[in-house]
């Protein structure tokens, strides 16, 4: 039974990871038990596609069902966040990862707060994300998150900021020289 639970899951990331949403919800339909990790295989799929309404759904139903989410669905649901634009949300989210289910962030949660306000311009916020950031060690993605949406919102104040942050944890960092060209442009 282990073992048919294992391939459904399998099967789900298979079909999401190839765009194949309908066979991964068809195969997450008819699994005799789900886990979280099918559950959050399911959800990154949707999350994936651009559908974060889908997300958003199938969490309530997996809530519903009493399966507590893992630091993988927190991520998984943190991006559909960012990359929809959803920033109260993403916040909400992160703040209930934290504070009501008891998981402590990582610093890919960090990382996907950051390029949340990043990607919304609001880089205030995500340079007080970085300044809570628990290991100033992981703090390259963080800089490189705020840097790469700065060419969009041509922010050159913050995207010196950024790169000067990047060049102190490593002068040899070439994202962080490419990025900060893409600004100038």
């Amino acid at each position: 039974m282990k073992a048919n639970i294992a391939l459904g899951t399998a099967l789900i990331d298979m079909y999401a990871k190839c765009s194949v949403q309908e066979k991964a919800q068809q195969v997450f339909d008819e699994i005799p038990t789900t886990t979280v990790a099918s559950w959050t295989a399911l959800l990154a799929g949707y999350g994936q596609q651009g559908q974060s309404k889908m997300v958003f759904m199938l969490f309530s139903k997996m809530m519903a069902a009493c399966i507590d989410p893992d630091l993988v669905t927190f991520l998984v649901l943190l991006n559909a966040c960012s990359h929809a634009g959803l920033i109260d949300e993403g916040q909400m989210i992160f703040d209930v990862m934290h504070s009501i289910c008891s998981s402590t962030p990582t610093s890919e949660h960090y990382a996907c707060m950051v390029d949340l306000f990043s990607r919304a311009g609001q880089f205030d916020k995500a340079v007080s994300v970085i300044e809570i950031s628990p290991s100033s060690s992981d703090h390259q993605p963080l800089w490189l998150a705020i840097l790469g949406s700065c060419a969009k919102w041509r922010n050159t104040e913050i995207a010196r900021l950024a790169f000067e942050q990047l060049l102190q944890l490593d002068e040899k960092c070439t994202a962080a020289y490419i990025c900060m060209g893409n600004v100038y442009m």
